[in-house]
């Protein structure tokens, strides 16, 4: 649950571990204030929340084992 300006949203965030194929970002649907790709060392740091921390944390763990 997060809170936006009319009040409380619940919100349920799905995480992919996928290949890339390319770097272009096209336009998103206005929820995000920024998109990058990044080494995921970096992006475990960049992260705001434990759990997406957790969830970069799973996928190194993932390709670690490929």
């Amino acid at each position: 649950v997060y809170r936006d300006a009319e009040g409380d949203v619940d919100k349920t965030v799905d995480f992919f571990l996928m290949e890339l194929a390319s770097e272009a970002v096209g336009p998103t649907d206005g929820e995000l204030a920024r998109v990058a790709w990044l080494p995921i060392e970096e992006a475990e740091r960049t992260l705001s929340y434990d759990t997406e921390r957790q969830g970069v944390a799973r996928a190194r763990q993932e390709l670690a084992q490929r």
